[in-house]
Parts: structure tokens; C-alpha cells; sequence
């Protein structure tokens, strides 16, 4: 057999061996990252690729022995052709099949992941793009290489393309670990990664993509999001991640088409209802003056018409205005080809406007290839060949394009032939975060992009650290973060110091550690004194002033290293932020925080949203007098339409129910004889129910019930049998019933029965108390409970229960019963003890008794639970111990 064909064979091998190893994922592991597998999840891949080795002995031996001589008679043929190419004065035409890496030829070897193009199937665009691809215990070798031709090229650069379009998870994880490669970059019809896996419904992608940072709201050249993709097609749990993430569900494309459009055109009834459902406007115009209405069919645009109405929208048509005129910033897909290019051609660049100038170059803005650049040159002295050696050997380690917080270094070109050396990376229309700061730019930072800032700081941070090595010099200062046109904070790469930069010389030094002060860089913990320079970075974000400003950068650094400089915290910032800066800043850097932790509390936005301006804070001062609490509170629920406040409270020869105005003021006090041990209290907030609702979790002849009562006090009936702990066969036989929620405006009830009892059920019933269904088994699976302790109801057909003992909250359709989801992510501290949603459906109200904490959550879109995501919070004191809460559905 013939060189070609042998490598015809090859590649055969290498698609058999890849799609081995995506079984072996897939058997393995859930696990997007291959890099950060478990021991015992890597064993297990390791023992499946190594069992379907065997299976399959005969293919894998074959071609494991045949590489190396294929290898090497190719390399000959390519040498020998170049050499015949040269001698006849022509251009080199290199064979199509060569081995390459982005720098041409070379020996494949174990010591380092080798490059693989994989292909895809003849009718759609074949794969290419080179990928570090670190298989088990194999070497795998690519048959793509240096043909020139233009559809070949097209091939290698369509390679991410093609495999989200397959769905082939395994190749797009892998290229996805390989830095250079941008997951937002954009084919010639400015399709991105993310564009083409919602448009194939390939669910696992779209997860991997989002996760790593793919732009949510991304258009290609006609304007469409993924979200009209995933509309269009009917993508409904596709669609439902998007919106999680924030999709515009009113995006227009240039034909003024929103994603309602689609989906009501192609008659995706439970996709339009999901949609509106989360704020798409069915009366929206496109160009030709259509509202989704009228693309849809008659039963679903009734539908449509009752959901918006019931939704609070206006039916009136909006007229269609096209803003791109308007210079509306549209997130856009980067150029494909620019992460292929790490040496540029300098008479290339278009050099446009000059930004600044100093003793150790110039900044410029300019074009590559259609892209909009800032073009750094470099005035250095005495160009000798060692620095034009270390030039080349460290800016290509600068060309990230792996992770959404870090701005890449595009290409560099040499000198010569440029006069002086360059490199260029991507323009950010807002400079950077110290120009957005302190330099009066048109973007204005309110206390909640402040959060954003700080948490994509970290994220970038913690993913540099990942890296080994590190990347030398690199100084962590507002001045080397950009700003992104989507308002996403980004760590330059352009802002590394190279070898030949000055050595020794300090820079920013007001965000510098100590000891980076003090030391060589050798001698200091590089990470610990990063999360210094990110403390800095925090003070700057809440303070809005530079560091030190009145001082130069000598004096800094001297006073900072020797005499104890250290920055001033304002009084009015909160007690957490100051402690989480001064944690960051501690004296002892080995007591300093790594950016890992940050950037997974940053998933909660636990630790940041003191940054932020709270949804809600402490009133202290409610009651006006606390001498009515006599007993031990419990619960609380509010009457909005009379403006009244029940509160709970246990103890002996004590009042059981409390009653204040909404402002403070005590009303009346119950002094029933009913109630023994008043555990959870619910209004139903209707003008037709105005009744109170107390469950009773006592022992004596009174408990194991729940009372319903007149906002007077009267006792107006009772469930469950008063005194007799029931079993788990009778609906209404109670043990220790720990909450019940009234739905507004059905009267359906929702009872959690099991406050420490041997019961642990939802259940639900009909106005006259019928049982509709149940839930009723102890453990820790799906629809199991331990010790169910609350329970709320939302707008969208789902029942939040705070599952404590298992430190959880399930969620369940209310209409039939079926388990949805479950969050714990956020619990891991402390169990969720109430749970309750606020008055716009945005946000759930979560109380954890045993950190003192009060904490609100992103109620996630209709259609998909996802992940608990903490947006706010509040530490109340150490002797404060919430155990049920209430909202006034008024604000």
C-alpha cells in the first residue's frame, strides 16, 4: 500500500479511536473538563479505552506499529519535494496529508499532547483545526496539514464547526482545552460554535460552550442569536439554558424577526410559551409590520393572547425600528483566522489613529485582515539576536483565547523586517478599567457592574493560575484590564512584560504585594501575591479612587515595601467586603486566599454581592418595641391588603399569635387556647380568603394539626386529628406538620408534613380538601424527603420545598405532581429552612438558620431548573436565627 493510502488508513483509525474514547467519557463521566477529571474517573477511562483496545487488537496494533514509518516516509517526501521546488526557483507547494503543527513541521513525540485534525463526514465541511488532544496513553497523529488550497483551508478553520454540529462532545471538550482556540470566533457566515450546536439541538455542547464562556447573545452576519436558532428549531431545553444565561428573547435580526417570530411560524407551541413566558413580546414588528401573532396558528395565537394579557402586556403592534444606524454596540463573532496566525505580516497592518506614546513605544489603533486592533510597538535598544530569540519564544505563550476573562495576544511581527517589533491584539471600545474608572469615559459603573467586574477578574485569575507555568511577569492592575463591548472584563496578554523589558524595573506598585516589593520574583508565592493586587483592584472598585494617588510611584513602593503603606478603607462600605479584602491583603501571603475559591463563590455571588446594591436590607428598627415577644418566634406571614403582620411564637402562658401594622405599630395578641406549639403561619393574601393559616406541631391535645383562623383570632376549623400523630397512609393525619401555602387565586393547598415526625410528605389538595397527590417517602432520592420544612408556590406551575435534613430544595409541577429538579449547590454549609418568592417571580427568599443568613436566588427561567445561583444576601448577628419568612407582596 501506498504512503497516501497508508495515511488514508490512518486517519480511518484515528475516527475508530476517537469515537472509542467518547465512549469511554461517556461511561466514565459527566465531566466537560478533561483536566480536571477525578482519580477514579480517569482509572475509568483509562480501563475502557484500554478493554476497547483489546476488542479491537488487531486495528490498534496495526497502525501503532505502521506510525512511526508512515511518519517518516511522509517527511521524506516533503523534504524531497521542497527541495525540488527550490532548486527550480518556484514557490514551495507542501504535499496535502503533511504532519503540522501551527509552525510547520515537525517529529510527533510522547512528551508533549500532539496535534490532531480529525474529519467529518464527506457531505458536510471536513474538520481540521489543529487541537491538543490529550488521549490515554496513545499518540495520534493528523493527516491535515500544508495544502494551500482554499477549500482546504476552509476545511481546517470549519473543524470546531463541524463537531458542534455533530455533536461530537469528546472533540469539542478537547478544543476547547487547547488555549489558542477561541470558542467565540465566527465561519464566513459568522456562525459561532454556540450558533451551530443550538441550531442542531446538540444539549451536551451547548453546556460545554456556556460553560467555558461562549457569548450568549452573540449574532452572525443576518443578526440571528442562538436563541433564534434554538427557537426556530424547537429546541425547547436548549432554549431554556439560554434564557437562563440571560438571552435577549427580544432580539431582532435583520429582518426585524425576533425568536417569538420563529417559533410561532414553525409551530413550536410549548417553545412560544416559553418564551413569553419570559418576557418575549408577542406584539413586536419585524420589517414587513408582522407581530408573532400573526405568524402563528389560530389555537396558539389565542393562547399567546391570554398568556400576555395575563402577563401584563400590551397587545397594541410595535413598529420595527432599526438601530444599527444608531451605532447600537452587536455582539458580533471574532474573525475566525485570527487565532491561526501567531506571525503577521507587518506591511498587513493598517495603522489608524495613535492612542499614546512614551519612552518605551507606542500604542495604536488599527486593522488586520478586517478587524478592528490596537497595534503595540516597541522602542527597544540594541535589537540583538538574544532578544529577537526571546521575543519569538514568549509571545506566542501569550495567545490565550481559551477563556472568556482574558484578552489574547493576536500575532507579533518581528523586526526586521518591521522596523521595530509589534504585536496587536483585539480593540475594546471602552479601554480599560482604569480608563472606565477614573477617566470620566461615557460608561457608567453602578454598584452592580462593580460586582461583574470583580467576579470576571477572578474568574480570570483562577484559570491563569491553572496554568504551567505560569506566565512570567504579569502585574495584576486596573490599567491591564480591558473592557470588553459586552461589559466583560478581560485580563490582557498585551500587558505582559517580556525578558528583554527593563528587568528589575517594578511596575504599578501601588498594587503590588510587599513582598513582590521586596524580593526577587523567584523568592515569592507568584499566586499569593496576585490575590494581593486583586485586594487593591476590590478597593479601587468600591472606593472609585487610584490607589495612593497623591504619591509617585517611587514613594509608593518604598513606603508599601518598607514602612507599612497600606490602602485606607472608607467608613460606609460594608463589614464583608472589608473582611474579604482584608483576607486577600493578609501580611502572611500563605494565609492569602487562592483565586479558585473566590471564583467558585462567585457562582453563589455569595462572597461579591456586598459589592452591589442590596435587594434587600436589615430594618432594625421593626418593631417599634420588642416587649410583645415574650415567647420564642417561629414563623411570620403578611396580609398586604390590610397592611398586617402575624408573627408566631412558642412558650408557656404566652400569647401564640402577635399581630403588627406593616410600619411596626402592635396590634392585638392571641391569646387562644387552641394552639400549642405554632410552628408555620400563612396568610393567602385574597380579598375573598383572608383567613390565617397555623400549623401545629405540639405533642399535646391541641397538636399534630393545622388551624385555620378569622385575622381576629377565631378558630374556624381544624385538619387532622387534634392530639394523634397520624401515619403516612392518611393525608389528613399529620405528624408534626411543618408549613402550609395557599395558592392565590385557585385556593389549592400545599402542606409539608414532617417536622421531625415520622411523616415526611407534600401533599396537595383541592379547595374542599381533596387529595390531588402526594409525596410521601423518607430518603434522600428524587421525590424523597427528610424532614420537608417549607413550602411556596410560583406563578409558573412549580412547588419550591426546602428538603432541610437533606439540605435541598426539590421542585415539582404543581399541576401534576412530577418532580422537576433539585438545588443543593447553595446548601452546602447550612440546610434552607424556608423558602418563599418575591413579588416579581425573580428571585427566591431562602433563610439558613445555622450560618444566620438570609439569601435570594435567581428563580430560573420557565422550563429548566438548572443551578441554585446565589444574587444577594444578608448576615444577620450571630444570636439572630431565622426559621420561616414571609414577603409583603406590595414591594
Amino acid at each position: 500500500m501506498d504512503t497516501d493510502g497508508q495515511l488514508r488508513n490512518l486517519r480511518d483509525f484515528l475516527l475508530v479511536y476517537n469515537r472509542m474514547t467518547e465512549i469511554c467519557f461517556q461511561r466514565c463521566t459527566s465531566n466537560f473538563n478533561y483536566r480536571s477529571l477525578t482519580m477514579d474517573e480517569e482509572r475509568c477511562v483509562d480501563s475502557c479505552a484500554g478493554k476497547l483496545i483489546r476488542s479491537n487488537h488487531r486495528l490498534m496494533g496495526t497502525y501503532v506499529k505502521l506510525m512511526p514509518g508512515i511518519v517518516k516516509r511522509r517527511m521524506e517526501e516533503m523534504e524531497s519535494k521542497a527541495a525540488e521546488t527550490a532548486e527550480a526557483a518556484a514557490p514551495v507547494q507542501p504535499l496535502a496529508g503533511t504532519l503540522a503543527t501551527s509552525e510547520g513541521p515537525s517529529a510527533i513525540t510522547t512528551e508533549s499532547p500532539p496535534v490532531i485534525s480529525s474529519s467529518a463526514a464527506p457531505a458536510a465541511p471536513s474538520a481540521g483545526t489543529a487541537a491538543s488532544y490529550p488521549s490515554p496513553r496513545a499518540i495520534l497523529v493528523g493527516d491535515e496539514g500544508f495544502d494551500q488550497s482554499k477549500e482546504r483551508r476552509g476545511a481546517v478553520m470549519d473543524d470546531i464547526f463541524t463537531q458542534c454540529r455533530e455533536g461530537n462532545a469528546v472533540a469539542v471538550r478537547l478544543w476547547l482545552d487547547n488555549t489558542e482556540n477561541d470558542l467565540n470566533q465566527g465561519d464566513d457566515h459568522g456562525f459561532s460554535p454556540l450558533h451551530w450546536a443550538c441550531r442542531e439541538g446538540r444539549s451536551n455542547v451547548v453546556d460545554m460552550l456556556i460553560m467555558r464562556g461562549a457569548r450568549i447573545n452573540v449574532m452572525n452576519r443576518g443578526d440571528d442569536t442562538p436563541l433564534h436558532l434554538a427557537a426556530s428549531h424547537g429546541h425547547r431545553d436548549i432554549l431554556g439554558k439560554l434564557i437562563q444565561c440571560k438571552a435577549d428573547t427580544n432580539a431582532a435580526n435583520e429582518h426585524g424577526n425576533t425568536p417569538l417570530h420563529y417559533a410561532c411560524f414553525w409551530g413550536h407551541d410549548l417553545v412560544a410559551e416559553d418564551l413569553v413566558s419570559n418576557g418575549a413580546q408577542v406584539s413586536i414588528c419585524n420589517k414587513y409590520g408582522e407581530m408573532p401573532l400573526d405568524k402563528a396558528k389560530p389555537h396558539l395565537r389565542d393562547h399567546l393572547k391570554e398568556l400576555a394579557e395575563k402577563l401584563g402586556q400590551s397587545l397594541t403592534k410595535v413598529p420595527f425600528k432599526d438601530t444599527f444606524w444608531k451605532g447600537t454596540t452587536r455582539t458580533r463573532p471574532r474573525n475566525g483566522t485570527l487565532n491561526k496566525h501567531a506571525g503577521i505580516d507587518y506591511k498587513q497592518l493598517s495603522f489608524m489613529a495613535k492612542i499614546n506614546e512614551n519612552h518605551s513605544g507606542e500604542l495604536w489603533k488599527g486593522r488586520w485582515q478586517g478587524t478592528e486592533i490596537v497595534v503595540k510597538v516597541f522602542h527597544i535598544r540594541d535589537w540583538t539576536t538574544r532578544k529577537s530569540r526571546d521575543f519569538n519564544e514568549e509571545y506566542p505563550k501569550l495567545r490565550i483565547f481559551s477563556h472568556p476573562n482574558v484578552l489574547p495576544m493576536l500575532g507579533a511581527c518581528q523586526a526586521p523586517p518591521a522596523p521595530h517589533p509589534v504585536i496587536i491584539t483585539h480593540w475594546m471600545p471602552y479601554g480599560s478599567l482604569y480608563n472606565v474608572l477614573h477617566e470620566g469615559t461615557n460608561f457608567v459603573v453602578d454598584q452592580m457592574q462593580a460586582v461583574k467586574f470583580a467576579l470576571d477578574i477572578a474568574c480570570g485569575m483562577a484559570f491563569l493560575h491553572t496554568l504551567e507555568p505560569m506566565i512570567p511577569r504579569h502585574y495584576l492592575n486596573s490599567r491591564s484590564i480591558m473592557i470588553d463591548e459586552d461589559m466583560t472584563a478581560r485580563i490582557s496578554m498585551a500587558d505582559v512584560k517580556f525578558s528583554f523589558q527593563c528587568p528589575g524595573r517594578m511596575y504599578s506598585p501601588a498594587w503590588m504585594a510587599p513582598e513582590a516589593l521586596q524580593k526577587k520574583p523567584e523568592e515569592i508565592n507568584r499566586r499569593s501575591a496576585d490575590m494581593w493586587s486583586f485586594a487593591v483592584l476590590l478597593w479601587e472598585l468600591v472606593t472609585r479612587e487610584v490607589p495612593f494617588a497623591d504619591l509617585s510611584n517611587m514613594e509608593i513602593g518604598m513606603k508599601v515595601a518598607l514602612e507599612g503603606l497600606r490602602p485606607t478603607i472608607p467608613p460606609g462600605i460594608s463589614p464583608h467586603i472589608c473582611k474579604l479584602m482584608r483576607i486577600c491583603m493578609n501580611e502572611d501571603p500563605a494565609k492569602r486566599p487562592k483565586f479558585d475559591m473566590i471564583s467558585a463563590a462567585s457562582e453563589r455571588r455569595k462572597d461579591f454581592h456586598i459589592l452591589g446594591r442590596p435587594l434587600y436590607k436589615l430594618d432594625a428598627s421593626w418593631p417599634k418595641s420588642s416587649e410583645y415577644f415574650t415567647g420564642d418566634v417561629f414563623g411570620v406571614a403578611v396580609n398586604h391588603l390590610a397592611g398586617l403582620v402575624y408573627v408566631a411564637q412558642r412558650g408557656d402562658d404566652v400569647p401564640k399569635v402577635l399581630v403588627f401594622t406593616t410600619d411596626g405599630d402592635f396590634m392585638q395578641a392571641w391569646n387562644t387556647t387552641t394552639l400549642e406549639m405554632p410552628h408555620g403561619i400563612f396568610l393567602a393574601n385574597a380579598s375573598s380568603d383572608p383567613t390565617v393559616w397555623v400549623t401545629d406541631v405540639g405533642n399535646g391535645p391541641y397538636g399534630h394539626t393545622i388551624k385555620q383562623y378569622s385575622p381576629s383570632g377565631k378558630l374556624l376549623q381544624v385538619l387532622g386529628s387534634p392530639g394523634k400523630a397520624g401515619s403516612g397512609l392518611s393525608p389528613l393525619q399529620f405528624d408534626q406538620p411543618s408549613e402550609i401555602f395557599v395558592h392565590d387565586p385557585t385556593g389549592e393547598i400545599y402542606i409539608v408534613d414532617g417536622d421531625g415526625g415520622m411523616n415526611n410528605r407534600l401533599i396537595k389538595l383541592s379547595r374542599d380538601l381533596q387529595m390531588l397527590w402526594m409525596h410521601g417517602e423518607k430518603g434522600q432520592g428524587l421525590a424523597q424527603f427528610d424532614i420537608p420544612h417549607s413550602v411556596a408556590v410560583d406563578n409558573s406551575q412549580r412547588v419550591w420545598v426546602a428538603d432541610r435534613r437533606n439540605k435541598r430544595i426539590q421542585v415539582f409541577n404543581s399541576v401534576t405532581g412530577d418532580w422537576l429538579g433539585s438545588w443543593g449547590s447553595c446548601f452546602m454549609e447550612d440546610a434552607p429552612y424556608s423558602v418563599r418568592l418575591t413579588p416579581d417571580q425573580k428571585y427566591l427568599v431562602v433563610v439558613q438558620l445555622n450560618t444566620n443568613q438570609v439569601s435570594l436566588l435567581d428563580a430560573p427561567p420557565v422550563g429548566i431548573i438548572g443551578q441554585c445561583r446565589v444574587v444577594s444576601s444578608i448576615q444577620l448577628a450571630e444570636d439572630i436565627k431565622p426559621h420561616l419568612v414571609d414577603l409583603d407582596q406590595r414591594n
